[in-house]
């Protein structure tokens, strides 16, 4: 079955999340020693309120613990991806990921290494872009992510996500 592009007009050494650095390791091995049926969420989103309101929408919604991991940048982000996978930890359920983080081309770059490393992994994308601008953009990439179009408004961020 070929992927179509899914649109949705809605109105850190260290891992970075937005409220506190911590440390890798020490991260790392939380992972791998709580319970697999948690659902995890990654967030690669430059603009920090942009972040906080997707993790709130995340922890707000579901009754069940998530574990969220946000990053401001694609580096950390992939450096965060390489020791999963160097400490043959599970990937995230679920990346939520900016297109345009440091430079143009970032967020789905970072999409289609996500996708390599953990195929499992439900990737959306998301950009201020209009689908139709983004929509040649997706097709060349790899994965081919879910694309939602910022702003988006909270109950269709939590329809896409926990449906």
């Amino acid at each position: 079955m070929k992927n179509k592009i899914s649109t949705l007009a809605i109105s850190k050494k260290t891992h970075f999340d937005f409220d506190r650095e911590i440390d890798i390791e020490r991260d790392l091995a939380s992972d791998s020693t709580s319970s697999y049926e948690q659902t995890s969420f990654m967030i690669v989103e430059d603009d920090v309120a942009t972040s906080k309101f997707i993790k709130h929408v995340i922890k707000k919604s579901v009754s069940n613990p998530v574990k969220v991991r946000s990053f401001n940048t694609a580096d950390k982000a992939c450096e965060y991806i390489y020791s999963l996978k160097e400490f043959n930890l599970p990937g995230p359920d679920v990346a939520i990921i900016d297109y345009i983080l440091t430079s143009n081309n970032e967020g789905i770059w970072l999409c289609d290494l996500l996708k390599k490393r953990f195929p499992e992994t439900h990737v959306i994308l998301m950009s201020s872009f209009s689908s139709d601008q983004m929509r040649e953009i997706i097709e060349r990439s790899e994965t081919k992510p879910l694309f939602i179009q910022k702003p988006f408004e909270i109950d269709t961020l939590k329809k896409i996500l926990f449906n």
